[in-house]
Order: structure tokens, then sequence, then C-alpha cells
């Protein structure tokens, strides 16, 4: 069937169901497209809140193992932690002075770039040494700390919100080992006031934060339940008494309450449109789950929603063309949307692979490097190119390397992150855009990219593989510069072997880490 049959189909479809379903059923399926509209808008916002929470974490993740790796995990602290494990009582208690000596500077140090705890535990998950609580150890942690038992148990490390006895957070966790046996771990963790505020510094708005009231009365020293206070939004949840409590947009929760409670009570994940001084504000619910991925936590997301608002304003907009009859006009928008749209995706996506084209990547990436010039969050770009495909063309014909790179375009949708930009960049080229990344994860990105390809079987008739460069932008250079340390990059790849990848730290390239 042609567009033009297609197009005139709907119209005799449309014009027949608002003959028959009169002014009644125009309200309500614009009712329906409404709430489905709402609902989506919820969705995609819900979804870009996550996507910050996890960008978080991972920076996160990466500044704690740097820290460990530099000032914990040495010789001589591994060697205090054994002793200690194999001492007396009184020998503990020595030694746990002489470490609290040796790693004050270096807590001190940490606090100032906001770590807000390292803990030192034995292999038995038994406290050693809070260096924000000296005076408080001994007490086994087995039974509520279920990421210092798996540390302890698996001998690896784990990143994972918990509670603890005095603070709740983040947690990364390290094993440590001496004379190549285990003699304990150590726990480092941020102030969720610095989480907060790096969120802020994506998306400035009104943020909350909360703990289930029941895991702070069951795990939390009773000593230290004081440093929490009823939250604003909800029953079941407890502030955090740390955090600030300026929040102008809390009357936000007076509306709708029941359903933000609902969110709550079930551990649900999901958003309300609220109302503040008579316009919209979006409430947004993303839960914290634990090791063990039960929601103990909760971030509410408070902000001004002037895109529901729009929305608003179109729904009545329409309700008024359709009570005086304008119906005509109504499927003249439909029509001149759906075409507009048609045309939109035709011009910024490839026809044979749909990934964005090379004008659509463009003007992304235009935009992720004004991003960068204001909030200076990392950003790193992969050129990727398949390995002789000349070969796949000459040999089996053009049909057979349009499936290629259909197929290879299908892998990198599912192994990179849903907030990478994808495209293809020209013949066999693509190039992925790879926000809030630095150098390393982009590279850690391209590596896993490269090896999902050579697993997968690309194509029935030549074994598949690409080669990849990556460059990360350092806030000197233009587009042009950034795509072509790029591209470089992956051209050495392919002269020093193929199936690798490489990368542009600075001014030079870096050794392939395939």
């Amino acid at each position: 069937m042609s567009m033009k049959t297609k197009q005139t189909t709907a119209i005799h479809v449309v014009i027949t169901l608002l003959a028959s379903a009169g002014l009644v059923g125009i309200i309500s399926l614009l009712s329906i497209n409404f709430k489905n509209q709402t609902e989506e808008h919820v969705e995609n916002n819900l979804l870009i809140l996550d996507s910050r929470i996890e960008t978080i974490i991972r920076n996160l993740e990466i500044f704690s193992s740097y820290a460990f790796s530099r000032d914990v995990d040495t010789a001589m602290v591994n060697e205090m932690i054994a002793r200690a494990w194999n001492g007396t009582a009184a020998e503990r208690d020595a030694i746990r002075t002489e470490l609290y000596g040796l790693m004050l500077p270096v807590y001190q140090q940490m606090e100032r770039y906001h770590f807000r705890q390292l803990h030192f535990h034995f292999p038995d998950t038994t406290s050693f040494l809070r260096m924000h609580a000296p005076e408080l150890f001994g007490d086994y942690l087995g039974d509520i700390r279920s990421t210092v038992r798996t540390v302890n148990q698996t001998q690896t490390a784990i990143t994972a919100f918990e509670e603890g006895r005095i603070y709740n957070g983040y947690r990364f966790v390290y094993p440590l080992f001496w004379n190549g046996q285990h003699c304990g771990s150590v726990e480092v963790s941020f102030a969720m006031s610095s989480f907060l505020s790096r969120l802020r510094d994506l998306k400035n708005c009104d943020y909350y934060f909360g703990v289930r009231k029941d895991i702070v009365e069951s795990t939390v020293f009773e000593s230290q339940q004081s440093n929490y206070r009823e939250s604003t939004f909800s029953t079941v949840y407890l502030e955090d008494g740390g955090l600030s409590q300026d929040h102008p947009m809390s009357q936000a929760f007076n509306y709708k309450s029941k359903a933000l409670e609902q969110l709550l009570a079930e551990g649900r994940d999901g958003g309300i449109v609220s109302e503040l001084a008579g316009k919209p504000v979006l409430v947004l619910v993303n839960h914290i789950k634990n090791l063990a991925a039960n929601p103990v936590g909760v971030i509410i997301s408070v902000d001004n929603d002037p895109a529901y608002e729009v929305m608003r304003g179109g729904f009545f907009a329409l309700l008024i063309v359709s009570t005086f009859g304008y119906v005509g006009l109504v499927l003249a928008l439909y029509l001149l949307h759906t075409e507009r749209k048609r045309l939109h995706i035709m011009s910024s996506t490839d026809s044979l692979t749909g990934l964005c084209n090379r004008r659509t990547i463009s003007a992304v990436l235009e935009h992720e490097l004004q991003r960068y010039e204001r909030y200076k969050t990392p950003l790193s770009v992969m050129i990727i190119d398949i390995d002789d495909f000349k070969q796949v063309n000459d040999t089996y014909g053009h049909e057979e390397g349009d499936k290629v790179l259909k197929k290879l375009a299908t892998i990198m949708m599912s192994t990179l992150r849903s907030t990478d930009t994808i495209g293809r960049w020209g013949g066999e080229e693509f190039i992925t855009i790879l926000q809030n990344t630095p150098f390393e994860a982009a590279m850690i990105a391209a590596n896993k990219l490269r090896e999902s390809v050579e697993k997968n079987q690309v194509s029935e008739k030549k074994t598949i593989t690409i080669s990849v460069g990556v460059s990360t932008y350092t806030g000197k250079e233009t587009m042009d510069t950034l795509v072509g340390r790029a591209d470089t990059a992956m051209y050495q790849a392919k002269r020093s072997g193929k199936n690798r990848v490489l990368g542009y730290s600075g001014e030079n390239p870096l050794p392939n880490t395939n």
C-alpha cells in the first residue's frame, strides 16, 4: 500500500470515527491520548534521572578505586590488618591506635573530597576500625552488612547502597590481602550530600533523599538514630539529618500525596505531576536498591514542568477545537504531525541501519561540546570500522555486506548504554558519542563492544571483527579534531593487527588494551 493510500485510509477512518462517536467520543480519545503522553513524559524523565544517578555512581566508583589503590591498599596497611587479625585483644588495640594515627592524614584529605567513611573489617566481618568513629569497634556486621559479608566471602570488590550502623550511602568495599592471604576488607563511602550536589550540577532542581524507617530502626546504633528526622514526603522513609532542609518546593507533596505515598510504600519507581502556585511540577521517585535488589532508599526530584504545561495547553486547545466541530483542523494537524515525524525520521537516520546519520551525529556532538563548556562533564567518542569489509562485498556481494552492517548496528545498540548516541559515519565506519564518560571508561566500553562483535556471529560466511579508535575531549580541540584523533587511533589499530582498540589521551595515542 502506498503512502498516499495509507493517508487516504486514515482520513476515512478518522472521519467515520468522529461521525459515529460524536463529541463524547472525541473527548474520551483525547483524554486517553493525553494520559498516554503524560505517562510517556514521566517515563522519559525517569530514564534521564536514572541515567544521571548511574553516571554519578560510576564516577564515584572510579574515584574511590583510585583512592583505595593509592592510599589504602599498601603493604604497611595490609600487614597491620593481618597482624591484628591474628593478634590478641591487647595487640589489636595497639595496632588499631597505630593504624588510626597512620591513616588520619589520609582520611582528613579524603574528607576534603567528600568521602564520608573509611572502615576496616576483619574476615569474620567484625568491625576493626571506623576512621569516622574510632571508639566504636568489635561489633559483628555479618547480619546487617551484606556488602562486607559478601566481599569477605568472595574476596571480590563490591559496589552497592547500604545502611550502616552510623551512616548510609553507596559503599565501595574492597578485600585486603597480605602475603597472598585474605586478611580483611575496607569500605569507602561518600556523603549523600555530595551525591545530591553532583545531581544538582547535572540538573538544578529540588532533591530529597530518604532511607526506609524500618531499616534505620533495625540497623543503626540507637545512639546514632537521632541523625535522622521525619521526612517531608513520606511516613515510610526518614531523611538524613545531615542533609539540607532548604526545600522550596516541598509543598508539591501536598498535591496527589496518596499517589506518591503508594509509590513509596510499594517500592516502585514512578512519577506524578503535582502543582505548586498553580503551576505544574514533576515529582520523580527513584528507589535505591541494596545488594539483594530490595528498595531501601529513595531519591526524589521535584522540578518545574513547563513541558507538561505545554502538553496540557495543547490538550485543552484540542478540546476547544473539538467542541466547536473543528474536526477538519484536527485532522489536518494529525496528518501534518505524522508527515513531519516521518520526514524527520528520514532526514535524521541512516536508511540501512536505522542509526543516526552523519548530519544528526554532528549536531549531537556539537551539542555535547557546548554542554561540556557549561558543566565540564567528560565526553568521549569512538570510531568503529569493520575489518576487511571490502573482502565481504567483493567475495559475497553487497547484499551480504548490508547484512553485516545491519547486524553490527544491532550489536552496538544492545552492547552500549542507552545514553550513548550511535551513528553511521560513512561506509563501514560507525561513530559513538559517550556522554559523561572519561577516557578509561570509554576504553573499557570500546573493548566490551569489540569482544561482543568477535563473539557474535555477525556473518554466516566470514568471521567479522572491528577496530576501534577512542578519543576524549580535553576542552581545547574542535569537533573535527576530536573525531580526527579517534579516526587516527582507529587506523593505527588496523595497522597494528586489527581487532583491537587504540585510544588518544592528550596528544599521543595509547597502546591497545584488548
